[in-house]
């Protein structure tokens, strides 16, 4: 529910987009710097405003009023698309938010006024966007910067819609599509969670823990490295997302259980290849002197304490990738390349 002054200044918008003049920001008239508030001035020199009500003006010309000016709708849609996709805006998007909801009643999304942009506007014949970025390679751009901003939201879904329809703009090798397509994979993750296991199996040690404990006492550390992954996920989502954002949650949840399935995934891969050069006494040659690799053939004893050491090491190894890419890295483990 919105605070009493909220209220008052959201009345303050409808009035502002009930006059005539659209040129200053709704608090213009209360701004002793009105001049600088003029919307054309940011329009003007492509900048990015710190103020909320300006962006709110910014939004409505961009995504409400109507125009018989295409070129103009066009930028003032590429300026507002800017505010969208920069990191310096998140405060403004914080406010808008608490605001509820724009002239038209709509609630104001991040998220859903880039989808628009693109679907409606660029990807449109006789869309505004369409009209001010008239060549393939500047839609191609357009596409791409929308693309990662989505995953950098762990917005997969949105993320692979700009990429497919960017296909229709590029006309690169299969090799190079494929390489472009590497990102929705998060190699990040992949590359840290094999950096985790190096440490667990090329050290007899853990070998040993993992098979000599019973299983609820092994459990007790991977699923301490299990919660923590999860926190480590939770927050580094919640950060990236708006205040009050419901999807935070769900995509934490979709990034966590992927980056588990990758670590049980690469798990199984490397037990049986580094199994097979650890030392005899690490090397579990007991069970009739097999090889690691070949336990889950040769009876379902084996095959359990090949899971064992699977269950044991591989979230040991997702938290330590995460924990070695927060030390070498000032970029979160989920960025794209």
């Amino acid at each position: 529910m919105m605070t009493g002054a909220n209220e008052a200044l959201v009345e303050q918008f409808k009035t502002w987009v009930a006059s005539a003049s659209h040129d200053y920001c709704p608090m213009a008239v209360d701004m002793p710097d009105r001049a600088n508030h003029n919307l054309w001035t940011f329009l003007a020199k492509g900048s990015i405003t710190s103020c909320p009500s300006c962006a709110f003006g910014i939004r409505f010309k961009a995504m409400t009023e109507n125009n018989d000016d295409p070129l103009d709708k066009g930028r003032w849609q590429h300026l507002w698309l800017k505010h969208c996709l920069s990191a310096e805006t998140n405060y403004i998007f914080i406010v808008l938010k608490e605001l509820g909801e724009d002239s038209n009643g709509s609630e104001i999304n991040r998220e859903k006024d880039v989808k628009a942009l693109m679907k409606d506007s660029l990807l449109e014949t006789n869309g505004a966007l369409a009209r001010l970025a008239s060549g393939s390679a500047i839609k191609q751009n357009y596409l791409s910067h929308c693309e990662d901003w989505f995953l950098r939201r762990y917005n997969k879904e949105e993320a692979r819609w700009c990429y497919d329809q960017r296909q229709q703009f590029t006309s690169g090798s299969r090799l190079d599509r494929f390489l472009d397509r590497l990102k929705f994979f998060f190699p990040r993750v992949i590359g840290s969670i094999i950096i985790g296991y190096l440490p667990l199996l090329f050290t007899g040690e853990s070998w040993h823990v993992a098979l000599s404990e019973p299983w609820g006492i092994n459990l007790v550390l991977p699923l301490a490295a299990l919660f923590l992954s999860f926190i480590y996920f939770f927050m580094e989502v919640k950060n990236n997302l708006e205040p009050g954002s419901q999807e935070y949650r769900k995509r934490a949840g979709k990034i966590f259980l992927y980056s588990l399935g990758v670590s049980l995934f690469i798990g199984c891969c490397l037990l049986p290849l580094i199994g097979v050069y650890l030392p005899p006494d690490a090397n579990l040659n007991a069970i009739s002197g097999q090889w690691p690799y070949l336990w889950i053939f040769f009876g379902w004893q084996n095959f359990f304490l090949f899971l064992k050491i699977l269950l044991y090491n591989s979230p040991l190894a997702l938290l330590i990738g995460i924990f070695v890419q927060i030390l070498w890295e000032d970029k979160p483990v989920t960025y794209p390349l």
